[in-house]
């Protein structure tokens, strides 16, 4: 997760920060103290430990994160835990000392370990340690630690009352751990509708249809790893205005396979209705109906494939795009075909794009519509959605020229996003007949890409300074943007500057149209 998605992640996590940095204040006080911080997957369990544990020189903070590879081999964290103390280990008196060096020359699967003597010698280890420096010890993805190791320091966390160590341990799965029953507990809740928005802000560049941005908010119930996965998996064009928003996203094999197996056994009615569901990006209610009505679909009697309330939600929001992608190309045209019926002449946007992923073959009537319907829909999707309704309406255009003039409108708009390749491609498609308008749209392109290429020098924080100081942005309106201090942002421009061999803001807005 990237320096904004995590700041999006903690703004709702000030409650939970707080309480670990009062531990940590309370374990430099030598009231040390143990706290179990559970969550589910994806709910920024790691960004949390990564950001609330000091950093300060005067607490020593040891962190392991479980390894699957390593589960069963027994010892192997407590091995990792203990490694950076190995001088203190010598300092421990015998039987203790011998204990823990037998740990320590992973001799632990071939000797037979007494788990009790192995608690009370890390209990004293710790001890030593925190004598010298306040100590944390951080358990991270507890699953993954082999089951010895974890009923030892689980042990020692109820044992460091008196010392000057904090011992925290990240659960993230839902099953229970005895081992860990009566510490304290943290858990973490789901983020609020309003960090969630924020954090999906964050992630997504360009603009996004606001229907489709409270629905993606809506189906990831607050889980932060939910919210990041659409953006990573989306083409720009993809969620642009909504549009093509179950088409354009990648969606892993096996969760599209998942989703067959579960439908396969559903009547047909029940899987044009989760089809069609899906279909529509909005999560509009009403369109489903309407568009249910006239296909004879049904509701799945099974709970918990679908729910339909104030907004159609799925239970992940990748779950709706698996549906999709694993239905028939016949079921998704004729699904686009009862949600373009059902959208009307009143929605121009809609029902033009839903009509033309359902014509299998080039088709003028459809293609005009959504040239004309392309300019509607840039205040919601901006110049990507503008592409999209373009590319495809020089797909489904059958004369030769007029297809060739709206691909090469089309390839303006994706300069206009940004798009630069897709835009060379559909270049590409028209050759060099396309007249003056594609020498100028092939030109700026090739700048553009050639520009793009410098910037690959930069740092993924530079490239964000670059862009926006390119678009006309001073110093100051950039570190709002980028919670940045002014000077950290001439900072970067300096080092801007130098990588690109250019002096001036100026040139950069030349460099990078």
């Amino acid at each position: 997760m990237d320096d904004r998605g995590t700041r999006s992640v903690l703004a709702g996590r000030d409650e939970e920060s707080q309480v670990l940095t009062r531990l940590v204040a309370q374990a430099r006080a030598g009231r040390g103290g143990a706290l179990v911080v559970a969550g589910e997957a994806g709910t920024g369990v790691t960004a949390l430990l990564e950001n609330a544990l000091p950093t300060a020189t005067d607490v020593r903070v040891l962190r392991v994160v479980g390894a699957a590879s390593e589960r069963r081999l027994p010892f192997a964290a407590l091995h990792r835990l203990c490694a950076p103390l190995r001088a203190e280990v010598d300092r421990l008196p015998e039987p203790l000392r011998s204990t823990l060096l037998t740990v320590l020359t992973c001799r632990g699967a071939d000797v037979a370990l007494d788990e009790q003597m192995v608690g009370v010698a890390l209990v004293e280890l710790l001890a030593h340690a925190s004598g010298r420096t306040p100590l944390v010890c951080a358990a991270d993805d507890w699953r993954w630690w082999d089951a010895p190791s974890r009923r030892v320091l689980a042990f020692a966390a109820r044992r460091v009352d008196s010392l000057r160590c904090a011992v925290v341990l990240a659960v993230r799965d839902g099953r229970e751990h005895l081992e860990l029953d009566g510490l304290p507990r943290l858990r973490l809740a789901p983020l609020g509708e309003r960090d969630a928005a924020a954090l999906l802000d964050a992630r997504w560049r360009g603009p996004l249809d606001p229907r489709v941005r409270d629905r993606v908010v809506v189906e990831a119930r607050g889980n932060p790893r939910a919210l990041v996965t659409l953006p990573q998996a989306a083409t720009p064009a993809a969620l642009a205005g909504g549009w093509g928003a179950v088409e354009g996203v990648r969606v892993d094999a096996d969760a599209v396979d998942e989703w067959a197996r579960r439908s396969a056994v559903l009547p047909r009615p029940a899987r044009a209705f989760l089809l069609i569901a899906a279909t529509d990006s909005t999560g509009d209610p009403a369109l489903l109906w309407t568009a249910a009505a006239s296909t004879g679909a049904e509701p799945p009697a099974p709970a918990g494939l679908v729910e339909v309330g104030a907004r159609v939600r799925f239970p992940h929001s990748l779950d709706r795009c698996a549906v999709y992608r694993s239905a028939s190309p016949r079921a998704r045209r004729a699904a686009h075909r009862a949600l373009a019926e059902a959208a009307g002449a009143n929605d121009v946007e809609r029902r033009a794009w839903h009509r033309a992923a359902a014509a299998s073959t080039p088709d003028e009537g459809v293609a005009a519509d959504l040239a004309s319907a392309a300019h509607l829909v840039w205040d919601r999707g901006g110049a990507a959605a503008r592409a999209a309704f373009l590319e495809r309406a020089a797909h489904l255009t059958p004369d030769r020229a007029t297809r060739a003039a709206r691909a090469v409108e089309a390839a303006a708009a994706h300069c206009d996003a940004g798009s630069f390749d897709a835009a060379a491609v559909l270049l590409g498609t028209v050759g060099p007949h396309g007249g003056k308008r594609w020498e100028e749209v092939r030109d700026r392109a090739t700048r553009a890409r050639s520009a793009t290429d410098r910037l690959t020098g930069l740092t993924g924080r530079e490239r964000d300074v670059a862009v926006l100081v390119a678009a006309g942005a001073t110093s100051r309106e950039v570190g709002e943007r980028l919670v940045l201090s002014t000077r950290t942002v001439d900072a970067h421009l300096r080092s801007i500057f130098r990588k690109l061999g250019i002096r001036s803001r100026r040139e950069l807005r030349d460099l990078h149209p």
